[in-house]
């Protein structure tokens, strides 16, 4: 029973000190103010916080939990980094509407005290911002936002926007109300950190629902998911992707034949001009990896879906996947016609070995973020599958392929 009534007296206390603070200012508050309005006497209120940066310290933590708990809450089934990030805005600017006090409190007293940052209850904030460097680093995976964007970058964008945003709305009253910038906000964000600084020309139907599949089957699972799940996530009626897709399978091999069309067109450019064995096999290995990196839902739809699906073998849309296998082949091939690779290797096992070595390292990455980035271990990657293959009596290189060197690099 005492510890209820000591729980009670901290609301008394913390409420006081809210709605103190917030009008007259942390500095001309004293704690005999707190006290006398939560109704007990100053020894009491010393009985439960050290002092008044103490107490001002703890106000933030129930309604922080709070913002933590509806974030969760309203996450709960979102797909898409897009569309959670501009949840997660959206719930931080009504909280701070509908609990001006508090807002007023972060804004004008906690920002601003140094000594906030070095405390336990600034833990809480970064709890709170996690969310949104989560969804941020999400988005980059998903190429929403741009792969070079720093991510604590634009997440410094985010809160310092809405501070700013704040300031006239408490002394200005302008905005009249937070939520009302939502919209032009996150458009601010999207041409900031988006992929698209170009205008372009409208996705198609057929594109659309591969995009949206894409998210989803490497969100959910191919299994897992509906043709209804797809439609909905596209904006479109379920009957209107069978106006271009036989099925759910049909949508599974026509996405891994575009994203791989995608590849494709972007490793050739390339290797344009690039003669020599080894750096050919090194550009397309390492251009593989950057493209699996930034593009998560095509690597995890290749490892889950794809690589172990009988069926895909037997598509017509895995022609265009052998396209990929044929250039690395090429480049082994090549290699063993200019003597740089050994004659004895198997050029198909070796391709295998290079898919296999990449298959196994994306299945850690995906599920437990060991590499936590791929491309960090191309050059590791690299060593084992060129150290195998290489001709060892081959250790000094030709004027002519010295010269190609140099004009690659060039």
């Amino acid at each position: 029973m005492e510890m209820n009534r000591r729980e009670t007296k901290k609301d008394l206390i913390l409420r006081a000190a809210e709605k103190a603070f917030s009008t007259k200012g942390f500095t001309q508050t004293k704690i005999s103010d707190i006290s006398a309005s939560a109704g007990i006497s100053d020894a009491s209120l010393y009985e439960l916080f050290e002092n008044k940066e103490a107490l001002l310290f703890t106000l933030p933590e129930d309604k922080t939990h709070q913002q933590i708990a509806i974030n969760e809450r309203h996450l709960r089934g979102l797909i898409g980094a897009e569309v959670k990030l501009r949840k997660l805005i959206w719930n931080y600017l009504e909280f701070l509407e509908n609990n001006k006090d508090y807002a007023s409190i972060i804004l004008f007293e906690l920002r601003k005290n140094r000594r906030f940052y070095e405390s336990k209850a600034y833990e809480l904030f970064r709890q709170f911002s996690q969310n949104f460097m989560d969804i941020i680093k999400e988005g980059m995976e998903e190429g929403v936002f741009r792969a070079t964007i720093n991510p604590y970058l634009l997440r410094n964008l985010i809160f310092g926007t809405v501070d700013h945003v704040m300031i006239t709305w408490f002394l200005y009253e302008k905005p009249k109300n937070l939520v009302s910038q939502v919209d032009p906000f996150f458009d601010l964000i999207m041409k900031a950190a988006g992929t698209l600084h170009e205008p372009r020309m409208p996705e198609s139907k057929k594109e659309q629902i591969l995009k949206a599949a894409s998210i989803i089957f490497s969100k959910k699972g191919y299994d897992k998911t509906k043709i209804s799940d797809i439609a909905r996530f596209a904006g479109i009626a379920d009957g209107t992707i069978y106006q271009y897709f036989v099925n759910k399978e049909d949508i599974l091999f026509n996405l891994a034949q575009e994203r791989t069309l995608e590849f494709l067109q972007i490793t050739e450019t390339h290797l344009n001009a690039l003669n020599y064995p080894e750096r050919r096999l090194s550009v397309l290995i390492k251009d593989y990896l950057d493209y699996l990196q930034f593009n998560q839902d095509y690597s995890s739809i290749i490892i889950f879906e794809l690589r172990y699906n009988r069926d895909f073998y037997e598509s017509k849309e895995y022609e265009r996947w052998k396209q990929f296998s044929n250039l690395i082949l090429d480049a082994i091939r090549s290699g063993q016609k200019e003597g740089c690779f050994r004659n004895e290797v198997d050029p198909i096992l070796c391709a295998k070995m290079v898919f296999g070595l990449i298959d196994h390292t994306m299945i850690t990455w995906l599920l437990f973020r060991r590499p936590p980035a791929l491309i960090a271990q191309s050059n590791e990657i690299l060593d084992l599958i060129l150290s195998a293959i290489k001709n060892p009596n081959k250790q000094e290189i030709t004027n002519r392929e010295r010269k190609e060197r140099l004009n690659e690099v060039r």
